[in-house]
């Protein structure tokens, strides 16, 4: 488990700052380390963590970090993920995961999205000018459902005959109007190539949770990564 200070992770992300610094006057450079280290997990923890909180009885579990696409056999997805509800209902997810800051996409400062529209204009933004690109189309691809069935461990009895669902999680405060804004929905405009997509928004979930100073999330690859870093580099006075 690694312990997430709330406040400061979305002031890193979402709020456009300059480096103090005598040597570097952009802090993208910095955003785009940290994101190196933790990124991936971190937005993979916090939908883990959404899930789990939705109610009492609900499981999510990370079956996989390798997750690949049919055709061509080159693309991958970064995990699969098996979720399931307090009333027994399994869903098996093929995950990618994207955690664009408003560095990486250009976009302006965003700090207060509760309720707000604009999280749906970006996600409008997002999808309208991305032009299917395949950093987000690749998610509806068919992902290799053998992979996951063959694994030696338990994970081929727990997909048992499972569809695989498409499932998008992104750092970015996106939502959609018939969503009411909320973290977690699902793409239903049938002109959109990612109709049918469920999406997380790591940001809108952590900005549920204003009322806590830190969370908790499970993120094993990232936990393992600060371990060795502090092994090797320290800070002198």
């Amino acid at each position: 488990m690694i312990e997430i200070n709330i406040e400061e992770l979305l002031n890193l992300y979402d709020v456009v700052n300059t480096c103090e610094g005598p040597l570097d006057s952009s802090f993208d450079s910095h955003v785009s380390a940290i994101t190196g280290m933790i990124g991936e997990d971190l937005v993979l923890g916090l939908f883990q963590h959404y899930w789990d909180n939705k109610r009492r009885g609900n499981t999510p579990e990370i079956l996989s970090y390798d997750c690949k696409i049919e055709m061509p056999s080159k693309r991958k997805l970064d995990a699969w993920v098996i979720c399931k509800t307090s009333r027994g209902v399994h869903t098996l997810y093929n995950t990618e995961i994207k955690n664009w800051s408003s560095y990486s996409r250009g976009m302006r400062t965003y700090e207060q999205p509760e309720n707000d529209a604009e999280a749906t204009e970006r996600w409008q933004r997002l999808i309208e000018t991305s032009n299917r690109n395949e950093s987000l189309s690749k998610v509806t691809f068919a992902a290799r459902r053998s992979d996951i069935e063959h694994k030696r461990d338990m994970s081929g009895s727990k997909v048992g005959k499972l569809t695989p669902k498409p499932l998008l999680c992104m750092w970015t405060p996106i939502a959609t109007r018939e969503s009411g804004n909320q973290c977690f929905f699902a793409e239903m405009d049938g002109d959109s190539y990612l109709h049918g997509v469920s999406v997380f928004s790591a940001s809108l979930y952590l900005r549920s949770l204003r009322d806590k100073k830190t969370v908790n999330i499970k993120a094993p690859r990232a936990e393992h990564r600060l371990r060795q870093r502090e092994r090797i580099v320290g800070l002198c006075n």
